[in-house]
């Protein structure tokens, strides 16, 4: 079944969920134009491209989305902080959901490089993100997520360096509590990282008939890149890069298939539902896997 009106009609499958960018961009004209500025965007970046950025935007979108498990991992857990009283926790967690919920989206902006993403403070990931997706012709989500950021920032800071003795905050009406506006905000970035890896899917298949190979040439650069992204030096070994067993196995699929089409959501949800919190059980609380990934298929399918 193809959609045939709001941002659902530029994807490929049926399996998508746009409705809050449509609820906040409701003129279908409107949402064209946004589409197709974000497509001309990726349609002359992959004109020249080598088989090697193939590769990475492929690496960067399977990124993306991991990016967005973190982000509702950390607010399912947070969400029992909160229900267990430990404030401390609840408010860290609530200010790195939306963090990685940022940086969901950044992974598959246009402007974005990969040396950019990795020297990015948290302080940059925001400043970037109102920049590019809050004002111009590429807003999309209100402003007030920006002021929404500085608080949760506030309390995780105010917990980390002056934690109070007693909770007070719930009784200054000035500042919201981040289950006021958390939830929908993240879902809202999840949309936004969902619809860019469709616009990439759709702009970079035109010109990678061919391309995106792994070969001896590009081996190297795609080694250290897919290392950087998915995985941290150990700390006693610095070039020894550790990874989890699913970025082993997604590693894996490169080197079986020597190939790297950059394909959206649509295409690795099942199996990320299928690998997030499958290894090393004994220390996953099965819960917050049944619940971030239910958060994560309403949010974007």
């Amino acid at each position: 079944m193809k959609f045939n009106k709001g941002f659902s009609k530029h994807s490929n499958y049926c399996n998508v969920n746009f409705d809050l960018l449509d609820s906040y961009i409701t003129e279908e004209s409107d949402r064209d134009k946004y589409y197709n500025n974000i497509y001309n965007l990726f349609h002359t970046l992959f004109k020249n491209s080598k088989d090697i950025d193939f590769i990475l935007w492929d690496v960067r979108i399977q990124k993306s989305l991991k990016e967005i498990y973190t982000s509702a991992s950390f607010y399912c857990e947070s969400d029992i902080a909160l229900k267990d009283k430990n404030m401390s926790s609840y408010f860290f967690l609530s200010y790195y959901s939306l963090f990685h919920a940022f940086l969901s989206v950044l992974y598959l902006d246009s402007t974005m490089s990969l040396n950019q993403l990795f020297e990015m403070a948290h302080n940059k990931v925001k400043m970037n993100f109102i920049n590019l997706y809050c004002k111009g012709k590429r807003k999309i989500i209100s402003p007030d997520i920006g002021k929404e950021f500085e608080l949760l920032r506030f309390y995780r800071e105010y917990y980390s360096y002056s934690m109070p003795f007693n909770e007070f905050f719930s009784d200054l009406k000035d500042l919201n509590r981040p289950d006021q506006f958390l939830k929908n905000r993240l879902m809202h970035c999840f949309q936004i990282a969902c619809l860019l890896s469709n616009v990439i899917e759709n702009s970079s298949h035109k010109f990678n008939n061919g391309l995106g190979r792994l070969s001896a040439e590009n081996l190297p650069e795609f080694e250290m890149w897919f290392n950087k992204i998915n995985g941290k030096p150990h700390p006693f070994k610095p070039n020894l890069y550790l990874l989890d067993p699913s970025d082993k196995f997604m590693k894996s699929d490169f080197y079986t298939s020597m190939a790297g089409q950059p394909n959206c959501f649509s295409i690795h949800l099942e199996h990320f539902m299928d690998e997030f919190g499958m290894y090393v059980s004994d220390y996953i609380n099965s819960k917050v896997v049944s619940e971030a990934n239910r958060l994560v298929f309403k949010s974007i399918s």
